[in-house]
C-alpha cells in the first residue's frame, strides 16, 4: 500500500512542478495564463487599482473581472461575475 501512496504523491509534485514551470516560463502568452485565471484564482495585478475606501480593486488583465487586493497584495475575483 505504501507504494502505491509514494507513486501518487510522485505524480502530484511532478504535476505540481510541471504547472508552476509552464507558469513562469509562459507568463503572457497562451492559454495557461487565463487557465490560472479561470481555475486557480491567479489574477495578474490590475494597471490601474482604485481604493474604494476599504479596499484595493480594479480589472484583471487577462480575463477583464473585477478583482480586489487581500492584505497580502494579491488579487483574486471579486464575487458574482459568473
Amino acid at each position: 500500500m505504501w507504494k502505491i501512496e509514494m507513486i501518487l504523491e510522485g505524480v502530484v509534485l511532478v504535476f505540481g512542478v510541471v504547472l508552476i514551470s509552464l507558469a513562469l516560463i509562459d507568463r503572457n502568452t497562451s492559454w495557461l495564463p487565463k487557465w490560472f485565471c479561470d481555475h486557480m484564482g491567479w489574477h495578474k495585478t490590475p494597471e490601474r487599482a482604485g481604493f474604494d475606501g476599504c479596499s484595493l480593486n480594479g480589472v484583471c488583465p487577462r480575463c477583464n473581472r473585477k478583482v480586489l487586493s487581500d492584505s497580502n497584495g494579491d488579487y483574486f475575483a471579486s464575487g458574482g461575475q459568473d
